[in-house]
């Protein structure tokens, strides 16, 4: 029987490259790379199949990509083409069936309704998914069926392009087996070294454990909870909260000097302080960084009494700024940790502070009615070519918010 227990897990086939290559039809069935900026010293953030078929793969060098593949076609990303696609896609997928999380712009999963009650009627489901992704943007994509969201993902990355795959709980563990244990969500390079510890070199092994080992080599109730899913139980997530908002940034070769990333390292400070008044937290740690090629970075953190006040963080980065040292640079990095939501940080003590909260929230309300750059620190003036929205693979950017 299936139904509301079922989960369909989908993941849009090299997500950014083929979005290039159906904006772009002369790079249909072309080795195409998509990097953050055209230089040698970056990497690719997406790469089509027909470049993986060389050996090009996701986090490739640009140097690397051309030495596996001459005729591979590097394009500089354009993040907000492909936050209006994954708009897109939502609406495409929502015409079947409701979207219960969105896990990143190229992957979301949902819940099965009771209307699915067999494994043909599951099926039936994914194919309209798929038909309906396609006609609406163009883009084939990856459909997992399985009994919970994490063995759903694990289909889906089980044929490749465009495939569909069911994972029946009465198939279960067996139809694991053939997988590599870092084939699973979550088991990266630390955790398989952890499993290696243990004597686990394959999934029949793991399967085979108890909930008692899992929970030892997981060092936590974790353990438990994977014992479950292998064995097709719906597990729901641990809720979390949000305890960072940060951005970086790759140099172009035109601003790799002092003032060049001293505007930057601003304008990612007043980006960042508008993400985190979205989400209503106040910071309480700012902390920044530069990457250098051939030389140190530089790295400096500093306390800050919890504010949502741009005024204050970026007064806070220019006493550290006093210090910097930078030679050669090529990122640029900045988070705001400790993250309070407003209703649990202080009250400011003194009238100044209520005063700019007050005024950055009144800003972010004219930019959120107006435009996104209707009120701006001076400071930013000219600069918002140079600061382009980039995609981090745990959420979507808003393109209402600074960019």
């Amino acid at each position: 029987m299936f139904g509301s227990g079922q989960w369909l897990f989908l993941d849009i086939d090299a997500c950014f490259a083929q979005v290039e290559q159906v904006a772009r039809p002369a790079l249909r069935g072309r080795p195409v790379g998509v990097v953050p900026v055209v230089i040698d010293t970056t990497c690719c953030i997406a790469v089509s199949y027909e470049a993986k078929r060389l050996g090009v793969k996701t986090g490739c060098s640009v140097r690397e990509a051309r030495r596996l593949c001459p005729d591979i076609t590097l394009v500089q990303s354009r993040p907000e083409l492909y936050i209006r696609t994954h708009r897109r896609i939502l609406g495409a997928v929502d015409t079947c069936l409701p979207v219960t999380r969105v896990c990143s712009i190229d992957e979301m999963a949902c819940r099965l309704g009771a209307n699915e009650k067999t494994a043909d009627d599951a099926l039936g489901l994914a194919q309209r998914v798929k038909d309906a992704v396609r006609d609406r943007t163009g883009l084939t994509c990856l459909v997992g069926v399985a009994s919970n969201d994490v063995l759903a993902k694990v289909a889906s990355e089980m044929e490749k392009p465009d495939g569909l795959v069911l994972i029946r709980r009465e198939d279960l563990p067996e139809r694991l087996f053939t997988l590599e244990l870092d084939d699973f969500p979550g088991i990266g390079p630390q955790m398989l070294k952890r499993l290696h510890a243990h004597g686990v070199f394959d999934v029949k092994h793991l399967c085979a454990l108890s909930q008692a080992d899992l929970a030892a080599i997981w060092r936590s109730i974790e353990g438990q909870r994977w014992w479950r899913r292998l064995r097709g139980f719906d597990v729901p997530p641990i809720p979390t909260r949000t305890r960072s908002v940060g951005h970086q940034r790759i140099l172009a070769p035109d601003l790799r000097n002092t003032r060049s990333v001293h505007a930057m390292l601003v304008h990612l400070i007043c980006k960042a302080s508008a993400r985190a008044r979205s989400k209503g937290y106040a910071a309480r740690r700012l902390s920044v960084g530069v990457r250098c090629l051939d030389h140190p970075g530089w790295w400096a953190t500093t306390p800050v009494p919890p504010t949502q006040s741009t005024h204050a963080l970026v007064r806070a980065f220019e006493s550290l700024w006093v210090d910097a040292e930078i030679k050669r640079p090529i990122r640029v990095d900045t988070t705001l940790h400790e993250l309070l939501a407003v209703g649990v940080a202080e009250e400011p003590l003194f009238p100044g502070a209520r005063h700019e909260r007050d005024l950055w929230r009144a800003v972010d309300r004219i930019n959120s009615r107006h435009g996104k750059h209707t009120i701006y620190l001076g400071a930013l003036h000219g600069t918002f070519d140079a600061v382009p929205v980039r995609i981090p693979f745990s959420s979507i950017p808003d393109l209402d918010l600074p960019a």
